[in-house]
């Protein structure tokens, strides 16, 4: 991605998806490598729960959000543990 999803912009785009009640979809690295504007998968989960801050009342869905067949831990576990640190917890 070469965009924040933590931006007025995509603030605007997200309460628009609330108001019309239908979800956001939010892909994150399933290899927390470096893409577009991002130095790794992480530092996309972090940009994206700072989005989360500015619309909670967002349903998100997080696409392709299992991570690469890296094991021990796998890529997903650290962004797991990551939303559990920032937000308490996540949806099973």
């Amino acid at each position: 991605m070469h965009y924040w999803m933590n931006s007025d912009p995509v603030e605007r785009l997200v309460r628009k998806a609330v108001e019309f009640d239908v979800p956001v979809q939010v892909h994150i690295s399933t290899s927390n490598s470096a893409q577009g504007s991002f130095t790794s998968g992480t530092e996309e989960v972090h940009d994206f729960l700072a989005l989360v801050q500015r619309v909670p009342e967002a349903r998100y869905i997080l696409a392709h959000f299992v991570g690469s067949p890296r094991s021990n831990p796998t890529v997903v576990e650290g962004y797991l543990d990551i939303i559990d640190r920032e937000l308490g917890g996540y949806h099973p």
